[in-house]
């Protein structure tokens, strides 16, 4: 029976980001297509690409570096699973600022080339 991911663990130029359980989600980018139409029939379709995106929650603590999180640019982000499949994101940069809460969260967005299996 095949294990199902439950895990992620965040890396960023190496460094493993502190991040709240259950709340990371990678899509992998690619190319996103759209059907060519004409004639009521589907001709064929074009396609444009898509960057991988990393949407993740930080916990805020006495250690956490709001501006080297926003500073992030051309970082290799790795997105490492519990199944044992690696994820590799290329030239990825922090796409906004980071915001921290009350909560002690830090919602953090990044964004790169495709994601591929390392």
């Amino acid at each position: 029976m095949a294990k199902i991911t439950g895990i992620m663990d965040i890396k960023v130029n190496g460094e493993l980001l502190r991040t709240k359980e259950q709340s990371s989600e990678l899509e992998t980018g690619g190319f996103n297509r759209e059907p060519r139409k004409g004639g009521r029939r589907v001709h064929g379709y074009s396609e444009s690409v898509q960057e991988a995106m990393l949407d993740t929650v930080l916990l805020h603590a006495s250690d956490f570096d709001v501006e080297k999180i926003n500073g992030f640019v051309d970082a290799t982000l790795e997105v490492i699973t519990d199944t044992g499949i690696t994820y590799l994101v290329a030239e990825a940069f922090t796409a906004e600022p980071v915001k921290v809460g009350e909560n002690g969260e830090a919602p953090l967005k990044m964004m790169g080339q495709q994601a591929v299996e390392i």
